[in-house]
């Protein structure tokens, strides 16, 4: 089990962990550290949380490390405890903090749960996206310049027969050395209109003839190359657009219960 997956699990058991000590360890207990009782139904909230991550869950490397995690986390409680922790302004602060966070996942999980994505809804995204694509992909190379000038220089220098490579180079763009300048494979949707409409008038191996002016710099990029855009099968990406759209429902949602909010 890789680390960050670890970490979100030791987040999410220490609120937990905490409420649990709260409810004196009401229903049946996974374990008890120092006499800090362990609800079992934390470590089944933690598990399905993970589940959820992509963890593997029935993995026994993965159970043994829950386990550890809840009882480092149970010493911890019992340490605090001993000092009085639990009894000033700030832990009851930080557990109301806890309660509502903890309250609106579980807001948020229940709408979800029951607004799932519809076939229908998932296809028409799918054709949306692909629309969007369009036919053709473009492999763009990138340069920043902190004036026009600069930029100027480097497009007359191409024009002379200078490779991409050297302008990038003998650039100051630091993100451009570190990458060559490679922005990879995309379609025009992907990137911003006016840039769209400077990558549609070049052909390949071509490079804009005037710099394109961002919001503090100046740019000039590369066709490197074209290609047919095959878009990903149906079954393939199902999922993650099903997953998208419940997240824009919820979005949505919730976003409609903010504006009717009454705020004083």
């Amino acid at each position: 089990m890789k680390t960050r997956t670890l970490a979100a699990a030791t987040l999410f058991a220490a609120a937990f962990v905490s409420a649990a000590v709260a409810a004196e360890g009401k229903g049946a207990v996974y374990i008890t550290v120092n006499g800090v009782e362990i609800p079992q139904a934390t470590v089944d909230a933690i598990v399905a949380e993970q589940k959820m991550r992509g963890a593997p869950t029935d993995d026994p490397e993965f159970q043994k490390q829950v386990r550890e995690e809840m009882i480092g986390l149970a010493v911890m409680v019992s340490e605090a405890k001993k000092l009085g922790l639990d009894k000033t302004p700030g832990y009851k602060t930080q557990m109301e903090i806890a309660s509502q966070q903890i309250l609106s996942r579980g807001a948020v999980n229940d709408y979800a749960s029951k607004h799932p994505a519809t076939d229908a809804e998932i296809r028409a995204e799918y054709d949306r996206i692909n629309a969007a694509m369009g036919s053709t992909q473009y492999k763009l190379r990138h340069i920043e310049y902190k004036t026009e000038d600069a930029a100027k220089a480097a497009i007359a220098k191409f024009g002379k027969g200078v490779k991409f490579d050297k302008l990038v180079a003998e650039s100051s763009d630091t993100e451009a050395k570190k990458s060559g300048g490679d922005f990879g494979w995309g379609s025009l949707s992907q990137l911003p209109q006016p840039v769209a409409e400077v990558v549609k008038q070049l052909k390949k191996g071509e490079v804009n003839k005037t710099p394109y002016k961002g919001q503090d710099s100046w740019h000039i990029f590369l066709l490197e190359n074209t290609r047919p855009y095959t878009p990903p099968k149906f079954e393939e990406v199902k999922d993650s657009l099903a997953d998208g759209i419940v997240q824009q429902k919820t979005a949505k949602y919730f976003g409609e219960l903010r504006q009717q909010a009454t705020i004083k």
